[in-house]
């Protein structure tokens, strides 16, 4: 009936009563759940159990968190906390955290699988078969960016470059993700690698400013360029109407002109066969005279 509940029935197998009836909600945390005799008259409560559920309250770093299940997810990024049991009064835990590798190693194989993508996208754009984007500054720009990524190093740790993370770059311009080399990394390697990746100089933020600063949609080389494009097409565009406007509009005179001309010509013709009829009727008038004189 859609009610959100489930309701089951209990033998006890003892007393002169020894079924119950129990309801619980199908969505966890707190919740009222009552079952009303006659609501129409004195709307008395059945149920006399007085569990109705309870929601996770806790305090992480000074943020007050309230969620309906035992497993919260949302709170940060990445990382899930599961409560068995609860505390009391102002009695504190501690939480430590343990980096989940399996997610950084799909997050760089996700980025080689990209980098060839576009790498190979760039290439089309040099030498003799290249595409209309050939001799484009922009495309030595993004090339020189994309090599950068190898040459990127974080300021300590003792991950100091993507290569020490397995990933590889073959002489014809390749990346390849090594997964023996990243499985080799200790604990203690794939903490420095994720403070590498999130550096704010060097590391994945330095790759992610290079890249920014050609593809960001507002202030990017590669916006500039496409509205420069934009710019010269209306232009063009516009002066390609002009001309095909004056080209109709010559088309139109030179029409009027020819109209004029075939009635005129029309005319000419007319007055030719009146011309023709005046000279061949005065020839008849003179030869019949000549004879009427002989």
């Amino acid at each position: 009936m859609g009610l959100g509940v489930t309701a089951s029935v209990l033998n006890t197998g003892t007393g002169s009563l020894p079924n119950y009836l129990t309801l619980s909600s199908n969505q966890t945390g707190e919740t009222t759940l009552t079952l009303v005799d006659d609501p129409s008259g004195s709307a008395t409560n059945l149920l006399t159990g007085s569990n109705q559920g309870a929601n996770t309250v806790f305090d992480l770093n000074g943020l007050h968190v309230i969620n309906t299940n035992a497993v919260v997810t949302d709170v940060a990024p990445g990382v899930s906390f599961t409560f068995n049991g609860t505390t009391t009064g102002q009695q504190t835990v501690s939480v430590s955290l343990a980096s989940d590798r399996s997610q950084l190693s799909s997050a760089l194989q996700d980025l080689v699988a990209q980098y060839n993508t576009v790498s190979g996208q760039l290439n089309a754009q040099i030498g003799p078969a290249a595409g209309l984007l050939s001799g484009n500054p922009l495309i030595g720009q993004a090339r020189q960016a994309l090599f950068g990524l190898m040459n990127s190093s974080g300021s300590s740790g003792s991950v100091q470059g993507l290569a020490s993370l397995g990933i590889e770059l073959s002489n014809s311009g390749v990346m390849s993700f090594k997964s023996a080399t990243f499985n080799a990394l200790t604990n203690d390697q794939i903490t420095d690698a994720y403070s590498f990746l999130v550096a704010a100089t060097g590391g994945a933020r330095g790759m992610q400013t290079r890249l920014t600063q050609l593809s960001d949609p507002s202030t990017g080389a590669i916006k500039s360029q496409k509205d420069s494009w934009d710019a010269t097409d209306k232009r063009i565009t516009t002066q390609v109407n002009d001309l095909n406007n004056r080209i109709s509009a010559m088309q139109a005179t030179l029409q009027s002109k020819l109209q004029i001309a075939d009635t005129l010509l029309a005319s000419l013709a007319s007055q030719q066969s009146i011309l023709t009829s005046s000279i061949s009727s005065l020839n008849f008038s003179s030869g019949y005279t000549a004879k009427a004189n002989a």
